[in-house]
């Protein structure tokens, strides 16, 4: 017991920093304030610091599963975990204030949700893997279909979209070429930046620069990075 909750514990404190900063964008956002400014600022104390970085939600199988795992066991011993639990609430809550940030996005491009043709980058839980376990981008990729959006993705690393229990009507898809030409022939109105994948960032001006394309950037990837494409940040 000892020895997994040192393990769940870790998992715990990362959902409930990652939660933390998620908020804090979210609070920062209304007061016209870049997290990304503060964080950077806040890095510069020599000690006391660890910094954790907001996104478009949490994925694997760890993060996302251990803290309801504790909360579980804390309610069967009568015991309530009432701030892991708010933590859970708002990494969950990430994915739908993605897809509310896109739409927003399209709206301001002349476009509506029920005809935009969106491209996913990244549908793995975290860089340079392809480990999809839990992966925010499914839930924002259904709940763009459910507006009405045509949504294809491009991943590196995953080819195809895995065998999933929660997502079982996107299982086979499969990721399509990234390049300038196929941007421009599939005519995309906007690409939400979801896994910060090295392939991905380095090849993004080429593909995407003097396009009509409007980036929404779910992790601040693109935060002041010289690019020739309108950026919107979550």
């Amino acid at each position: 017991a000892v020895a997994t909750l040192s393990m769940n514990r870790l998992h715990m404190c990362r959902n409930v920093n990652i939660a933390l900063v998620n908020e804090l964008r979210s609070v920062f956002n209304h007061m016209r304030i870049d997290i990304h400014e503060v964080l950077q600022a806040a890095s510069t104390k020599p000690f006391g610091f660890s910094r954790f970085y907001p996104g478009p939600g949490v994925g694997g199988h760890c993060i996302p599963v251990d803290p309801k795992y504790l909360t579980w066991a804390a309610q069967s011993h009568g015991a309530n975990t009432p701030l892991i639990s708010t933590a859970v609430a708002i990494n969950e809550s990430m994915p739908t204030r993605v897809t509310q940030r896109v739409k927003d996005a399209l709206k301001a491009s002349g476009v509506t949700a029920e005809e935009a043709n969106v491209l996913l980058l990244g549908v793995a839980y975290k860089p340079n893997v392809e480990d999809c376990r839990h992966a925010p981008a499914f839930i924002i990729w259904e709940e763009l279909l459910a507006l009405g959006a045509t949504v294809s993705y491009h991943d590196p690393h995953v080819p195809s979209v895995p065998q999933t229990r929660d997502h079982p009507g996107l299982q086979g898809a499969r990721s399509i070429e990234l390049c300038k030409q196929s941007v421009i022939r599939s005519n995309f109105d906007a690409a939400v930046l979801i896994t910060d994948h090295a392939a991905i960032l380095e090849g993004i001006e080429s593909v995407f620069g003097d396009t009509r394309c409007v980036i929404i950037d779910t992790k601040g990837s693109l935060h002041n990075r010289k690019v020739s494409f309108q950026v919107v940040q979550v």
